[in-house]
This record gives C-alpha cells, sequence and structure tokens, in this order.
C-alpha cells in the first residue's frame, strides 16, 4: 500500500480516494482512515516513512460509538478483515456489486465529514509513532555512532603499533646504495603518512561519531492524509 501512494503522490486535500468494499466476514459498517507520515533528517533525508490507519464503526443513525476508534484488538480485526477482503478481490467483473448504488452515494456524501472526524486520531497516533520512530532513531545513531568509534580507535592502534616497529630493510645499505637510499626514503614518507593519519584519526574520533548521530536527527515531520475506506456488510442495502 505505502508504495503505491508513494509512486502516484497525493494531494494534502485530496480526498477523492474513497471507496466502499463490500465485506463478507463482518456485520457493522466501519470505516478506516489512512494518513501517511514521513520523517525528515538533515538535507531531506527521509528517516521514516509509514502509513497510518484508524478503523471506526460507522452508523448511518449516529450513535455514541459512531465513528469513535476501536481498541487496538478491534481495530487490528478491521484492517485484517480489508486486507483480506484486497487479496480475494476478483480480477474480472465489478469487484465491490456488493455495495449498492444507494450506499455508494450515501458514502460519498458522507466520507469528507467522516474523514474529518477522525483525522484528529489519526493525528494523535502519529505523535506516538512520531515518538517511536525518535527513539529507535536514537538507538541506532548511538549504535553507529559507537560501532565508527570503535572502528576509528582501532585503526589508531593498529598505525601506533606499526609506527614502533623498527623499519625493516629488504637490502644491505652501504653509501652509493642507491636503492637502500630509496628504500629509506619511503620509509620516511610512509611514516609521516601514518603519524599524519593518526592526528586525522584522532579529530574523527571527536567529531564524526556525532556528525553519524546527528544524520539520524528529526528536523520535520509531515501527516498527510491518503484516502478512507469504508467496510460494507455484503447484503446490505
Amino acid at each position: 500500500m505505502l508504495s503505491r501512494f508513494l509512486a502516484q503522490g497525493y494531494g494534502a486535500h485530496d480526498l477523492a480516494r474513497v471507496t466502499a468494499v463490500r465485506d463478507p466476514y463482518g456485520a457493522q459498517p466501519v470505516a478506516i482512515a489512512f494518513g501517511r507520515l514521513s520523517l525528515f533528517g538533515p538535507g531531506a533525508a527521509r528517516l521514516h516513512d509509514e502509513i497510518l490507519a484508524v478503523a471506526a464503526p460507522w452508523r448511518e443513525s449516529g450513535g455514541e460509538d459512531h465513528l469513535q476508534p476501536f481498541a487496538e484488538a478491534a481495530e487490528r480485526q478491521a484492517r485484517d478483515r480489508l486486507d483480506r477482503i484486497l487479496r480475494e478481490l476478483p480480477t474480472d467483473g465489478d469487484p465491490f456489486a456488493g455495495v449498492a448504488d444507494r450506499a455508494r452515494t450515501r458514502l460519498a456524501a458522507s466520507a469528507p465529514d467522516d474523514f474529518a472526524a477522525l483525522w484528529p486520531h489519526i493525528r494523535d497516533e502519529a505523535d506516538a509513532r512520531v515518538h517511536e520512530a525518535e527513539r529507535k532513531l536514537a538507538d541506532r545513531a548511538a549504535t553507529e555512532s559507537a560501532d565508527l568509534r570503535r572502528i576509528l580507535q582501532s585503526q589508531r592502534g593498529a598505525i601506533r603499533k606499526a609506527l614502533e616497529k623498527p623499519p625493516q630493510l629488504l637490502l644491505p645499505l652501504t653509501p652509493n646504495d642507491r636503492q637502500g637510499r630509496e628504500q629509506i626514503r619511503q620509509i620516511e614518507e610512509d611514516h609521516a603518512y601514518l603519524e599524519d593519519r593518526t592526528a586525522q584519526i584522532d579529530r574523527e574520533i571527536e567529531t564524526e561519531p556525532a556528525a553519524i548521530a546527528d544524520l539520524y536527527r528529526i528536523v520535520l515531520r509531515r501527516l498527510e492524509p491518503v484516502g478512507l475506506v469504508y467496510l460494507w456488510p455484503e447484503g446490505r442495502g
């Protein structure tokens, strides 16, 4: 579902994505509102993307529980029913033949107000998901920062051991030994490079783990409406 919305895109005020599907597994009409939560880090990097859903009973005559979100277990059952219905849709003919024209007309007229009633609950769900995402991103940032610090410290330790070892000449050195002098020049250059690299690693240990952690910092959150689906009991007019 998320990949389809990512591919097609949608406007923030576009509620044309409203449909009713026949539901052979339930006796009560249900409205399921969908929103998309996106979290961005520095440089507009997308850190998190998910579709949120809130399911609630829909009663034509209203009532205390009309469009009052289900508890977690009942909501999960409603979403599971929708998934099952979508998987079982016929490949030919009218897949929504069980939804009468009268019901479609009634639901189409009701959809904007129904979505508006459910939208605050989607916002509340988004707030909870943002807090959860922040915690997971912080954990990931801490892990990757610690891993990088260990890698840099390991590299620094290996370089220091290499610097402590006496240079090994491949050939005996004589006053006019051109190859020997070239070996010494190369050894000195390698030694200087390793010393510079050690100093560079010291600086990277101070800056790079923090830079990694900053990549997972949320700087922008966006919540957009996606659409509304009604589960309409099969055979109901």
